[in-house]
């Protein structure tokens, strides 16, 4: 984890800052270029280069992730109704669990035409008026000022509640540069003292692949299709003997052999991948006598999240589905799940 100094703020703000400027920096050393030919002809190959991603991912950014989410399939009128009760009866602060949907407005200021436009998203993946979902609505906000023992002011007012699959993407643009180098805070727990070093994505994932053979694990590439598509690109992912039985996981895999302990599903959270949890992963076992044998551990890879360009996450019923054919494939017919977001 990064540490919370102001010298390492200001030195991740450094070098994101230099990283995003890469894009408008590499046009405009493209369009010096055209008029001062004896500008050093390598820098211009790359600028180039990330020129032609710069306006390829602008276009990408500005038209196709303004796009509302594919939603799931809608449930139930009654499934709906459970779901709002269960979670109106795990919120133990309405009125402040309201306000952070509400960007902290507070609940004098908003509405009960902003209530339902929020329930109408939150229950129905939409942002148009139905009537036919009317009266469900208004329902849900009768239940909702019973809860919080009072009633919303008819009428609609200027505040903005949260919608995440529906509202406009502000996106920032990452350059190529960015992509092959990022900058990683790595806090080393042993020695408490906080290294701030560039790292390249594709040497941490070497450093990962060499790690984890190194501790027992076997690495289980996903289809080559899907593999084609991850910049940076994964050459171990090509010459790997053992093939995922899913087309778009690849995980890492170490044999279970305790007779005691159940094995581990390990599903690994935003970042860049497994390196993070590389000593996580390994410590799993440390101690164990020999008579004991190994916790089995199944490390899924998710890159959609790892600071790469890759596929997009896959839905949840594939998603589920095809870690189920992992797990039937390694038999896993019963482990502890452990994961971190």
């Amino acid at each position: 984890m990064i540490g919370n100094s102001t010298a390492e703020y200001v030195w991740v703000v450094f070098w994101a800052t230099i990283l995003n400027s890469v894009g408008p920096i590499s046009v405009l050393y493209c369009i010096l270029a055209t008029y001062f030919s004896r500008l050093p002809r390598l820098p211009l190959y790359w600028a180039i280069v990330e020129t032609v991603f710069y306006i390829i991912t602008l276009v990408y950014r500005y038209h196709h992730i303004q796009r509302p989410a594919v939603h799931p399939l809608l449930t139930s009128k009654a499934e709906r109704s459970v779901l709002f009760d269960r979670c109106l009866a795990t919120t133990h602060d309405v009125e402040h669990y309201i306000s952070k949907w509400f960007l902290n407005a507070p609940l004098s200021a908003i509405k009960r035409e902003n209530v339902k436009e929020w329930f109408r998203w939150a229950f129905m993946n939409t942002d148009e008026f139905d009537a036919s979902y009317d009266e469900e609505v208004n329902s849900y906000v009768k239940r909702l000022e019973k809860k919080i023992g009072t009633e919303f002011e008819q009428g609609r007012s200027d505040v903005k509640c949260l919608r995440l699959t529906l509202d406009k993407v502000n996106a920032l643009h990452r350059s190529l540069t960015w992509y092959m180098v990022r900058v990683l805070a790595l806090f080393e727990q042993k020695t408490c003292t906080n290294q701030m070093t560039p790292q390249c994505i594709f040497v941490v994932d070497a450093l990962t692949h060499t790690y984890l053979r190194f501790h027992s694990f076997q690495f289980y590439r996903a289809s080559v299709s899907h593999t084609v598509k991850i910049l940076p690109p994964r050459p171990h992912a090509f010459v790997a003997s053992q093939h995922s039985k899913s087309h778009d996981i690849s995980y890492w895999y170490r044999p279970h052999t305790s007779t005691t302990e159940l094995p581990i599903l390990f599903l690994h959270g935003i970042g860049v991948g497994l390196y993070p949890y590389m000593e996580f992963l390994k410590e799993m076992n440390q101690g164990r006598r020999k008579e004991d044998g190994d916790i089995g551990i199944l490390a899924v890879e998710i890159l959609s999240i790892s600071s790469r360009l890759t596929s997009p996450i896959l839905p949840r019923a594939e998603m589920c589905q095809q870690l189920r054919d992992i797990l039937d494939h390694h038999q896993y017919h019963k482990f502890v799940m452990v994961s971190h977001s």
